[in-house]
């Protein structure tokens, strides 16, 4: 008598599909209506999805990859950003330089080559080169000669990581008007470098000793 007072246009068959997962926590359900009966094969299936849509429910509650939202931890953020603020200052604080670096001539002439021009290029290891930019003044002292040089051009210092860097240079002074014939070390004098250059001398050495790029050539 209930069926026969039931809407033409609604199905008579319906299962009920429960969300609930292994926790046996029930997060709703499902009413499916059709008109042909629900086989046993089918209601197993529909009870297996229905426990997999409950997970995801679940999941959606505690938000995304299943956890909840943290907290902010203000000190890590504070401690973060106050680093980053020290980094990027360091490359605004200039080091004063004056040191003595190993060097080399790019091209050593022959034994009994002439003396090269006023203009020389130069190899300089990066550790000793971080100071060195367009107008940096160098000294050479060659069998108690000193020669005054000034940086014309100089190889950049991401490239040098891995090489000596390149330099060329102009005679400045000399007491003979000639760049000097061989020398292994040099003289900075009076320049600047940001600190974080000045810093990064110490593993840039150790780092090329490892590889083996200090060995003499």
């Amino acid at each position: 008598k209930k069926l026969a007072d039931w809407p033409g246009n609604i199905a008579k068959s319906g299962l009920y599909v429960p969300l609930m997962g292994r926790d046996t926590q029930l997060r709703g359900g499902i009413l499916l209506l059709r008109a042909a009966p629900w086989a046993q094969p089918v209601r197993v299936m529909m009870d297996q999805l229905g426990e997999a849509a409950a997970y995801t429910v679940r999941a959606l509650e505690l938000g995304v990859h299943g956890r909840r939202p943290r907290r902010i931890n203000w000190i890590g953020l504070t401690s973060a950003v106050a680093l980053l603020a020290i980094i990027a200052g360091s490359f605004f604080v200039p080091m004063p330089v004056n040191m003595d670096v190993p060097a080399r001539l790019a091209l050593a002439p022959p034994a009994d080559a002439p003396r090269g021009p006023t203009q020389i290029d130069l190899l300089v290891p990066p550790a000793g080169a971080m100071a060195l930019a367009p107008g940096t003044r160098l000294r050479i002292r060659h069998q108690d000669v000193d020669y005054q040089l000034e940086v014309e051009h100089v190889t950049n210092w991401l490239v040098g990581l891995f090489d000596d860097r390149k330099v060329r240079a102009r005679l400045v002074s000399a007491p003979d008007g000639l760049a000097p014939p061989n020398f292994e070390r040099l003289t900075i004098e009076n320049a600047h470098t940001p600190l974080a250059f000045y810093v990064l001398r110490g593993p840039v050495r150790l780092m090329r000793g490892y590889l083996g790029l200090d060995t003499p050539r």
